[in-house]
Parts: structure tokens; C-alpha cells; sequence
């Protein structure tokens, strides 16, 4: 597995490299966000692992970037700070950042969750469907030979009679009564 440490401190990129090559992972180590995006372009990465600060390109812009590109959005992106000592407004507009980026998720994560449940209530619909199909299927399930009946007749009718809307692109004229099926 290729892990991309972006970090613009020598001894973090060289301590971090050393850790993960000794478990056994291959490195592409660069300085920074710019160095990072050419190395995606270049390379085969599985992870991104990435200082918050550093010149050119911070780690929050360069996941906001990863997360833009089709070939990379999918790629998990570890963001990490080794010391924080900056002026108090960039604190602040790092900690508003922040803030921005847990809204997103937080609102992403509530619109995944809503498709998902509406996707389950249509998957558990249509389950309930296939079963009343498969309850009616004219088949023994011991010997696999035809059972029709009239019984078996009634229960289709009501089947077909519950379902909602037109059902068929031609409906034609019904055999029984001789008039136009409508739709």
C-alpha cells in the first residue's frame, strides 16, 4: 500500500516515513500541498497522510482539492498537526475552517442517512411484493409440478387488482369480457 506523507518538516516526514516503512508500507514523501497534488498525478496513493499547516498549500486545502478530482475523492486523507504556534487570527480562521468542515459532514451525513432510509422502505416494499409473487407462483414446491386452481386464479386477481396504476403498455381487450382493458 502507498502512503503519501505530505509534511514540510524534514524530521516529521523522515520519522513518520521510517514508522510506516518498518510495518511495511511504501512512502512518497513531499513537503507540501502543491508537491502533494503533483504526486497524486504521478503515483499510485492509497492513503494521504498530512501536516495542517504548512507553506503553499495547507492540509486542509489539499483535502479540499483531494476531495474535488473524481480519481482521488475516495482516497482516505488523514490530516494531523505536530505543533501549533501561530498568530491568534490564523487560529482563528483555522478553528472557522474547522468549524465549515464539520458543518459539511454533519449535513452530508444527515442528507446519506435520509436516502438511505428511503432507499430500505422502497427495498422493503418490494420485498414484501416478490414474496406475494413468489406465494402465488402455480408451482409445487415438493414435486416442482403445476397446482393451478381456482383458488389459485382468485389470489392472482387480487393481487394484480391491488397493485396501483396501469400496468401494461398495450392493454388490448380482455379475453373474459370482451372489452377494451383500461388503464
Amino acid at each position: 500500500m502507498n502512503v503519501l506523507i505530505v509534511d514540510d518538516g524534514d524530521l516529521n516526514r523522515t520519522i513518520l516515513g521510517e514508522i510506516l516503512k518498518f510495518e511495511g508500507y511504501l512512502t512518497i514523501e513531499v513537503e507540501d500541498g502543491m508537491e502533494a497534488l503533483a504526486a497524486l498525478d504521478a503515483g499510485d496513493v492509497h492513503v494521504i497522510i498530512s501536516d495542517l499547516l504548512m507553506p503553499r498549500m495547507d492540509g486542509l486545502r489539499l483535502c479540499t482539492e483531494v476531495r474535488k478530482r473524481q480519481e482521488t475523492r475516495n482516497i482516505p486523507f488523514i490530516l494531523y498537526t505536530g505543533t501549533f504556534t501561530t498568530p491568534l487570527d490564523q487560529i482563528e480562521e483555522t478553528s472557522e475552517l474547522s468549524n465549515m468542515l464539520i458543518r459539511t459532514l454533519e449535513d452530508r451525513n444527515t442528507e446519506l442517512v435520509s436516502k438511505l432510509k428511503e432507499q430500505q422502505e422502497r427495498m422493503d416494499l418490494i420485498l414484501e411484493r416478490v414474496l406475494q409473487l413468489y406465494s402465488l407462483m402455480p408451482i409445487c414446491g415438493n414435486c416442482k409440478r403445476n397446482r393451478v386452481d381456482e383458488e389459485y386464479w382468485a389470489k392472482v386477481r387480487a393481487f394484480v387488482e391491488a397493485l396501483p396504476g396501469p400496468l401494461f403498455p398495450n392493454p388490448g381487450v380482455c379475453d373474459e369480457c370482451g372489452r377494451a382493458v383500461e388503464e
